[in-house]
């Protein structure tokens, strides 16, 4: 799981959003908690293959949460429980980002192999014409065509 740590406005979504629009409905841009995905109830994230968790809480204050994300990182399949309906086994197809401002959101632990974390450049923090000068050359007319291409 790649975490990208920043001040705000350093651009630290930046990247995932460009990715998010070519992905579309198979995303989910902006998790808040832990328990939206890995809680009892799961099923919001079943169809999702890329999740970002943005600004989210510590996850130390969700330790058994944190638990079953490492497990969805590393396992091949997985359980999904809807309200009001038996659970099943499903493959798992999500892959996870974390942009955060705070250092220790996910903590890491000896040994960590499932997250990176990425200190973003806070130079440009704020500036929205150097984002903007970035984007200048993206077609947004033109992700129809990606979409249908690769999906």
């Amino acid at each position: 799981m790649m975490n990208f740590i920043g001040q705000q406005g350093c651009g630290k979504s930046f990247a995932i959003e460009t990715i998010y629009e070519l992905l579309a409905i198979f995303t989910l841009k902006y998790v808040d908690e832990l328990s939206k995905i890995f809680g009892k109830f799961n099923a919001f994230a079943a169809t999702a293959i890329l999740i970002n968790f943005n600004e989210m809480q510590d996850a130390t204050d969700s330790f058994n949460l944190q638990h079953k994300m490492k497990s969805a990182i590393t396992q091949a399949s997985g359980i999904v429980e809807r309200k009001g309906v038996d659970s099943v086994e499903s493959e798992i197809w999500s892959n996870f980002t974390c942009t955060c401002n705070d250092m220790n959101a996910i903590p890491a632990e000896k040994g960590n192999r499932r997250f990176q974390y990425f200190t973003c450049n806070n130079e440009f923090a704020g500036k929205r014409e150097y984002f903007q000068n970035l984007c200048k050359d993206i077609q947004p007319q033109k992700q129809g065509e990606y979409n249908e291409e690769f999906m």
